[in-house]
C-alpha cells in the first residue's frame, strides 16, 4: 500500500515539475518574442523615417514611384523574415514547454 501511494506522490510531484517547467519555456518565450518584435518595430519606423526622407527629396514622378516601389518590396521582404523568425521562436518554445522533465522512475519494492 505504502508502495501505491509513493508511486502517486511521485507522479504529482513529476506533473508539477512539467508544469513548472512549461510555464517558464513559456515565459521566457514572450521575453524572447517581445524583444524580437519591438527591435522590428524600432527598425521599421527608421526605415519610414528614412523612406519619407528619400521621397521628399524625389525630383519627379518617377523617381518617387520608384522610391516607393523600393520601400515596399522591402518592407515585405523584411517583414516574412521577421514572421519566420518569430514563427521559429515559438516553435523552439513549444518545443521547450512540451519537454518532460529527466527525473528517475522511483524505485518498486519488490513483494
Amino acid at each position: 500500500m505504502a508502495t501505491a501511494f509513493d508511486g502517486f506522490q511521485y507522479l504529482g510531484q513529476d506533473n508539477v515539475q512539467t508544469a513548472m517547467n512549461s510555464l517558464g519555456a513559456f515565459t521566457k518565450g514572450f521575453q524572447r518574442v517581445a524583444t524580437e518584435i519591438v527591435d522590428y518595430n524600432k527598425t521599421a519606423f527608421e526605415r519610414s523615417t528614412a523612406f519619407l526622407q528619400n521621397l521628399a527629396q524625389a525630383r519627379d514622378v518617377g523617381q518617387a514611384v520608384q522610391i516607393q516601389t523600393n520601400y515596399l518590396r522591402s518592407s515585405y521582404d523584411d517583414l516574412a523574415s521577421e514572421m519566420e523568425k518569430l514563427s521559429g521562436i515559438w516553435k523552439e518554445v513549444a518545443l521547450e514547454a512540451t519537454k518532460a522533465p529527466a527525473r528517475p522512475a522511483p524505485k518498486q519494492k519488490v513483494q
